[in-house]
């Protein structure tokens, strides 16, 4: 329960955040149309990254090597963050963007947002590889398995659903949520999911068999943020009060 660090940047309401472990490194962004990344354990300012409009989302991969962000308009901006230079730009929907996530092995990067669907691309080039369709209203959250070859997705369609990558094929909805579904973690073994939502609750799915196996009732008015500690034993949720 002690505070470690406090980051300051500049006063505008914090929009979006990220945290790799591989680093230290944190990156925050807003209304200000600029991504600040920092090395939070020695609370030392590394770069400000710019976009052209606000800053919904963004994303490390796992190693660290590449920073993404999106928001306001229809671009995605991927950096080397080794070098803070720009390695790609890519106009990605047609509305704004609102959830980023990297599989794994950093190659795959999945983009959702205002227009209901979520898209795959390849990072290397920013082909697109796939699209995935059916939620029926805003994508809010992105998560790959541990493993990479499944996605799990959260709406503002109250559903969270899981995806194949491989063949963009839909596996398995899960539905019961009575508001939207903002966030979405798989466990650390990869066989559970976890969904926060606006109904006050967080709820933990079987993957393999869609099944609902326990629901939290929290005070908040909606669920932001889930995070699991490394063993799997504590889960944190954050949200608005």
């Amino acid at each position: 329960g002690e505070l470690v660090r406090v980051l300051r940047r500049a006063a505008m309401p914090i929009q979006a955040w990220s945290i790799c472990i591989q680093g230290d490194l944190l990156a925050a962004a807003g209304s200000d149309r600029t991504i600040h990344v920092w090395n939070w354990q020695r609370g030392e300012s590394l770069r400000n990254l710019s976009m052209p409009g606000q800053v919904d989302t963004v994303a490390f991969s796992p190693d660290g090597r590449l920073l993404a962000g999106a928001g306001e308009g229809s671009e995605v901006h991927i950096w080397d963050n080794r070098t803070g230079d720009l390695l790609h730009k890519r106009r990605v929907a047609a509305v704004r963007t609102l959830a980023l996530a990297f599989d794994a092995a950093g190659e795959t990067l999945a983009t959702g947002g205002e227009d209901n669907r979520i898209q795959l691309w390849t990072v290397a080039d920013m082909s697109l590889r796939g699209v995935l369709a059916g939620h029926g209203n805003w994508i809010l959250s992105l998560v790959f398995s541990p493993n990479g070859t499944q996605l799990a997705t959260s709406s503002a369609d109250q559903t969270a659903r899981l995806w194949d990558t491989k063949n963009s094929k839909l596996l398995r909805v899960f539905a019961g949520h009575g508001g939207w579904v903002r966030t979405v973690a798989y466990t650390p073994d990869g066989l559970g999911l976890v969904t926060g939502s606006d109904d006050h609750t967080i709820r933990l799915w079987d993957v393999r068999t869609g099944e609902l196996q326990h629901s939290l009732q929290g005070t908040m008015r909606w669920v932001d943020l889930i995070q699991f500690s490394p063993d799997g034993r504590m889960v944190m949720s954050a949200g608005i009060g």
